[in-house]
């Protein structure tokens, strides 16, 4: 019979579960988001054979936009990934947030497709290309569809905050026991502010929603190097 294993306060630790059916139906929906994200720029090259690249961009700037969504996407699978690999079973409410978190991924290409512009209505080649990187919003777009797409991927980050919280130390009955597994659930719940204060930013202003993204990310990427200093001394 196998030891059983007690934890420091004496009580018996539950037996490993298995999350691998959970991560492999979660990578799968990931890759059909992403596979929606490309369908469209598929149509571009097929409706122009004869065209470079170069024109193609120029032509169709929603590329870029595609492209931007598809690393987003990647984005949000990578910290998928950091949690669930630190996590050694789940309860209910876990498979419950990520399912919605699964839902608001696959609502992303669906989103992207709310801020491209109608064909119709296109401004001139060199300036929308530019405006791919900095949405100045358009007559045709309403700003709320730029909110709208931020804010399911503020809703993204913030079901990865609450699965931390619930799964990740102190609460340790759902994670790994390793040390070197120890993940700061607080790095969620930073992204969901800079992604919710982004959506909020661009109900007003588009162009604005993307100066506050950037430097939410670098104020960021700041935080999260002074916070792994010691962590890194001490080892």
């Amino acid at each position: 019979m196998p030891i059983a294993e007690f934890d420091t306060e004496g009580e018996p630790v539950p037996e490993p579960g298995d999350t691998a059916r959970m991560t492999f139906f979660s990578d799968a929906a990931v890759a059909f988001s992403l596979t929606l994200l490309m369908l469209p720029v598929a149509d571009y090259v097929r409706e122009a054979p004869g065209k470079t690249w170069g024109q193609l961009f120029l032509d169709n700037p929603e590329i870029v936009e595609s492209l931007a969504s598809f690393v987003i996407v990647v984005i949000c699978w990578r910290y998928h990934h950091l949690l669930f690999e630190r996590i050694r079973d789940y309860d209910r409410l876990t498979l419950w947030l990520n399912f919605v978190w699964l839902f608001l991924v696959i609502s992303i290409p669906i989103n992207t497709l709310a801020i491209l512009p109608v064909e119709e209505k296109l401004p001139s080649p060199d300036r929308i290309f530019l405006d791919t990187f900095f949405f100045r919003g358009r007559e045709d777009i309403p700003s709320v569809n730029y909110a709208v797409l931020w804010g399911c991927i503020a809703l993204s980050f913030l079901m990865l905050t609450l699965i931390a919280r619930n799964a990740l130390p102190p609460h340790r009955h759902l994670a790994k026991s390793e040390p070197q597994r120890q993940l700061d659930p607080n790095m969620y719940f930073r992204i969901f502010i800079i992604c919710a204060v982004t959506a909020a930013v661009s109900l007003v202003s588009p162009f604005a929603g993307d100066i506050v993204l950037y430097l939410g990310i670098i104020i960021n990427v700041i935080v999260s190097r002074r916070l792994r200093a010691p962590q890194a001394q001490q080892v």
